[in-house]
């Protein structure tokens, strides 16, 4: 079985709505092509880690560490932890894709790698859970102490990049009024600048915010990629980040 037939094996397995296609679509808006095709990626809550080995498969990047407790509450557990590493030594990537079953924290406590990008895809409202404004809360602190913990594992030129989803917007408002259905819990989501407050506090500055555009809309991307978008049909955006002064 070649690797992207077992990615769909395993996400039907798995009961992931989805497609090759839309895995696919997914990195590109991310990951680009080629610019990272050869760099050290660091995968903060790799999960089931689908996305990363297509990105390898299709030379989108160079190396990947893959980080994450695999806390079944979360949505990953032991088991995904064990089916992913065998697909790792199975399709041959044990050189290019590294696991390790631990909190980020634990992990950059013992390490002194450095990477040229670094990736938390849908993880940060995993990490710190609040029905508040992360501002208000403690959890805030404790998100900025992670960004600046980050820095010590980068280079002058490592690029962050951060997805995740906004609690406000149409369509998060037609599910609370039972007007859409969808498994997503949005009351622990947070609006992009509570995140972007928080990054750049830890000393990283913000080079673009922009919003994912479903894989059914992309052919309106150039109406929907924008702040239109944000508040309708998108509800997650992309933040990217430098540690030089290119602030927007």
């Amino acid at each position: 079985m070649n690797l992207e037939d077992a990615v769909l094996n395993r996400m039907q397995l798995r009961g992931l709505t989805g497609s090759i296609k839309k895995l696919k679509y997914m990195n590109n808006k991310m990951l680009g092509a080629s610019q990272f095709a050869s760099a050290k990626v660091l995968f903060i809550g790799v999960g089931h880690g689908l996305d990363v080995l297509l990105a390898i498969n299709d030379g989108q990047i160079g190396y990947a560490t893959g980080v994450d407790p695999y806390n079944a509450e979360d949505g990953n557990d032991d088991h995904d932890y064990k089916v992913l590493s065998e697909q790792v030594r199975s399709h041959k990537l044990d050189e290019r894709f590294q696991i390790f079953k631990t909190t980020i924290q634990e992990y950059l406590h013992h390490q002194d790698e450095t990477y040229d990008l670094i990736v938390l895809n849908d993880v940060l409202h995993h990490m710190y859970v609040t029905d508040q404004t992360l501002k208000e809360t403690v959890l805030f602190q404790d998100c900025k102490n992670l960004f600046h913990k980050l820095r010590e594992v980068s280079k002058p030129q490592t690029i962050l990049l951060v997805a995740d989803v906004s609690r406000y917007g149409l369509r998060q408002a037609l599910i609370r009024h039972k007007l859409l259905k969808s498994t997503v819990n949005y009351n622990t989501k947070q609006n992009w600048r509570q995140w972007d407050s928080a990054i750049r506090g830890s000393g990283w500055h913000r080079t673009s915010v922009t919003c994912y555009v479903p894989y059914a809309l992309r052919g309106v991307t150039w109406l929907l990629s924008g702040q239109l978008g944000r508040y309708t049909a998108c509800d997650k955006y992309f933040l990217r980040y430098s540690l030089s002064n290119t602030d927007i």
